[in-house]
């Protein structure tokens, strides 16, 4: 009896002690001291009676995200072991807060997405869409990953969720689902895709996926109109103006693309896009004018050059007027601050080259 009462004794020590770990390491996830957080929960992962546990599961989650996130080098599966850790935590019943459970797997989504790691991606997405499947970063994460994984029915479910939604860029996705209906099914379906686009293009004509299915329908023609028509009470509506522009320079009608980007740059001197947009058509312009000179050799065209030249330095300003400004997007930036660079250097102007040249060094 007393053999098996100390066997007893050692079982219920053990017990106890792997129970304890999980509170160690609850504790030293708390302190930041994630080596000594690992080491407690895998001691507990040997122990099955503490594994059919759903707390269990959800601290070694907490564990392995922390350090995925804080300090990575610990392991290079943390991120994979976190979501096996909290979906495992769900399938024991584990009672915690549905906005936690939610957290955790957006953010490993996320951070799935951003290692192009699509099918975590999806694991994790559709995990916290049990929670709310009403979040715009979720959907728009799921429909990234599973269009890159040609995992079409998540794709389409995402979508439909998201166009649920009201969100800045609505007219991008509804335009990307019509591309979807008129490209991507056999048969297309035409109807889908004509109902989306009309949705799309009264959020915004001008948008790059709205013009490129409007152009698969043939409907480029109705854009214009309509913008035309809010043109008619609205004639100083900066983004009407611009749009219609961005629509006439994508059918390459260049004076009338011209025509409106100047107005709207009457109206809103600091409108990136007209201004970015103008600077391009010219920059275009002229680098294929110097392109066509360069192309012709010994019996080159002086002429061509001088003209693709004064294109060059018609851009200039534009660009250069975007670079001073402070709230211009970083990588939007880094591009105007490229093509002033390039003109600098064509047209011999060394010290504002160097200047430009030398700032894009530091951005890298």
């Amino acid at each position: 009896m007393k053999k098996i009462t100390f066997l007893l004794v050692a079982i219920s020590c053990i017990i106890f002690n792997t129970q304890a770990q999980v509170g160690t390491a609850s504790i030293k996830l708390q302190e930041a001291d994630f080596a000594a957080a690992k080491t407690a929960i895998d001691k507990v992962m040997d122990n099955p009676k503490q594994t059919a546990k759903g707390k269990t599961w959800y601290v070694y989650g907490e564990v392995y995200f922390n350090i995925f996130v804080a300090e990575p080098t610990l392991d290079e599966d943390a991120l994979s072991k976190a979501l096996t850790g909290f979906t495992k935590a769900i399938e024991l019943g584990h009672k915690a807060k549905d906005e936690e459970f939610f957290d955790y797997f957006r953010k490993i989504s996320t951070s799935a997405y951003l290692d192009n790691n699509w099918e975590m991606t999806i694991e994790a997405g559709q995990a916290a869409k049990q929670y709310s499947s009403g979040d715009t970063l979720v959907n728009m994460l799921l429909i990234e990953a599973a269009n890159n994984a040609e995992k079409f029915d998540i794709y389409e479910t995402a979508m439909e969720d998201l166009l649920q939604l009201e969100f800045t860029d609505k007219a991008t996705y509804l335009a990307l689902f019509g591309i979807y209906y008129k490209t991507r099914i056999d048969p297309p379906n035409d109807v889908k895709s004509l109902e989306l686009l009309e949705q799309a293009v009264i959020l915004n004509p001008s948008n790059e996926a709205v013009i490129q299915l409007m152009i698969m329908h043939n409907k480029l023609d109705e854009a214009i109109t309509k913008l035309e028509e809010k043109l008619q009470t609205e004639p100083d509506n900066a983004n009407y103006l611009y749009n219609l522009g961005a629509i006439y320079d994508k059918i390459e009608n260049e004076e009338k693309a011209l025509e409106y980007y100047q107005k709207a740059l009457d109206v809103e001197p600091n409108n990136v896009n007209a201004l970015f947009n103008l600077g391009a058509l010219y920059n275009n312009k002229g680098a294929l004018m110097i392109e066509e000179y360069n192309n012709q050799g010994l019996d080159a065209d002086e002429k061509l050059k001088e003209d693709g030249t004064a294109l060059l330095n018609q851009a200039l300003p534009y660009f250069e007027k975007l670079y001073e400004m402070d709230e211009l997007d970083n990588n939007v930036k880094k591009q105007v601050m490229t093509v002033m660079k390039d003109v600098y250097r064509f047209t011999g102007d060394t010290d504002s080259f160097m200047k430009i040249d030398k700032e894009l060094g530091s951005m890298e």
